[in-house]
C-alpha cells in the first residue's frame, strides 16, 4: 500500500498510520495545549472528529466538534493554522483548486485559504453533517443539509448552478456521490434519491425501513449504487433509473457504506458482522465474519482486496473479501 492512512483511534484526535505496518506515526494533537502556527500554546479540545479530512501533498485539513478547521503538517502532525466557524464540524472537509471547502453546523459553506486559513468566501446553505462532493473536473459542489436541501454551487464563485436547491420535507444525512448524470443522496426521510445533476430534478426515488446514513458505493463499470439502511438493508440500485436491482438483510442496523472489493459487496453491521453480497442476486456469500465492536464509520477499501474496518472504540481490522476473513491491525 502507499501514502499514509488517518484514523481517528481516540476521540478529538487524528492519527497518522503506517499503511504497511499499522504503527503510529504521530496523532493530532499530542497534548491538549498546543499552538496553531505563530499562536501561542493554548488549551484546546477538539471534542471529537468525525469527517474524513482532506490532504495535499504537505497539510492534512481536519474539522472536529469544537467548531474549527485545522491545518496539520504531514510530516510530524503540527498544527500550521485554526480556523473557527460557530458551530460544530461533523462533515469532512473537501480541498479544490479554488480552496478548502469547510461545512459547519452554523448554516455556512466556508472556502479557506490552505496556505494561510484565511476566509475567502462563504454561502449559506444550512446545517450540514455530511461531506460535500466536488466532481473530478471542478465543475461543480454538491451540499446537503439537515434541512433537506440538496445545492449545487460553481465551485469557483459559490455561485448556485440550479435555479433552486432539491429540497425534501427531512434533512439529508449521506454524504451526496455522483453516479453518471445523477446525483444520489438520501437520509432522515427513510428514502435514497436520485437528483439530475444538470436540472436538480428529481430523476427517481427508493424508499427503506429506516435511515439512510451511509455513504452510498457507486460501482461505475455497471452504473450500479450500493446502499444501507438502519433497517438492516442492504440495496442495489440502477443508477439511471432507480429501479432496485436486488435487496438483503443484516442482523442489525447498517451506519456505514458498503463497498466493492474482490467482486463481493462488503458490508459491516452496527454490531460488527461482516457481510459479503454476490453482487448480481446479494445473496450472502459464506457466513457473515464477526468482530463483535460496533462499526459506525465508513468502511474504506485499501488495494487487492482488502478493506478497512474502523470500530468506535479505536480498534481497525483488515478484512480480506476474497477468503472472508478479518484480522485485527490495531488495538
Amino acid at each position: 500500500m502507499n501514502g499514509t492512512l488517518y484514523i481517528t483511534l481516540d476521540t478529538g484526535e487524528m492519527t497518522a498510520i503506517d499503511p504497511e505496518s499499522y504503527q503510529e506515526v504521530w496523532t493530532f494533537p499530542r497534548e491538549r495545549e498546543f499552538a496553531c502556527g505563530a499562536e501561542e500554546p493554548r488549551d484546546r479540545e477538539l471534542d471529537g472528529i468525525y469527517g474524513a479530512p482532506a490532504v495535499n501533498q504537505d497539510t492534512l485539513f481536519v474539522g472536529a466538534w469544537d467548531g474549527a478547521a485545522y491545518a496539520v503538517n504531514r510530516a510530524d502532525g503540527a498544527c500550521l493554522w485554526r480556523f473557527l466557524t460557530d458551530e460544530p464540524i461533523i462533515g469532512g472537509t473537501v480541498l479544490g483548486d479554488a480552496g478548502l471547502y469547510v461545512p459547519s453546523t452554523d448554516g455556512i459553506l466556508y472556502v479557506l485559504d490552505p496556505a494561510t486559513g484565511e476566509e475567502t468566501a462563504s454561502f449559506a446553505v444550512g446545517e450540514v453533517w455530511s461531506t460535500p462532493w466536488l466532481t473530478e473536473d471542478e465543475s461543480a459542489l454538491y451540499v446537503a443539509t439537515m434541512e433537506g436541501r440538496l445545492w449545487a454551487l460553481d465551485p469557483e464563485t459559490l455561485d448556485r448552478i440550479w435555479d433552486a436547491p432539491f429540497e425534501v420535507s427531512t434533512g439529508l444525512l449521506t454524504d451526496p456521490v455522483l453516479a453518471g448524470d445523477v446525483v444520489i443522496v438520501g437520509g432522515l426521510g427513510e428514502t435514497l434519491y436520485g437528483v439530475n445533476a444538470a436540472t436538480g430534478e428529481e430523476a427517481w426515488s427508493v424508499g427503506g425501513a429506516n435511515w439512510f446514513w451511509g455513504r452510498p458505493f457507486v460501482d461505475e463499470t455497471t452504473a450500479t449504487v450500493y446502499a444501507t439502511t438502519m433497517a438492516g438493508e442492504v440495496i442495489a440500485i440502477d443508477a439511471a433509473t432507480g429501479d432496485v436491482i436486488w435487496e438483503a438483510g443484516t442482523e442489525s442496523p447498517v451506519r456505514a457504506g458498503p463497498v466493492v472489493a474482490a467482486d463481493v459487496l462488503v458490508a459491516v453491521d452496527k454490531k460488527g458482522a461482516v457481510y459479503r453480497l454476490d453482487l448480481e442476486t446479494g445473496a450472502h456469500v459464506g457466513d457473515a465474519s464477526e468482530i463483535e465492536k460496533q462499526v459506525l464509520a465508513d468502511v474504506t477499501l485499501l488495494e487487492d482486496g482488502l478493506v478497512l474496518i474502523v470500530a468506535d472504540n479505536g480498534d481497525v481490522y483488515e478484512y480480506d473479501a476474497e477468503q472472508g476473513r478479518t484480522a485485527r491491525v490495531i488495538n
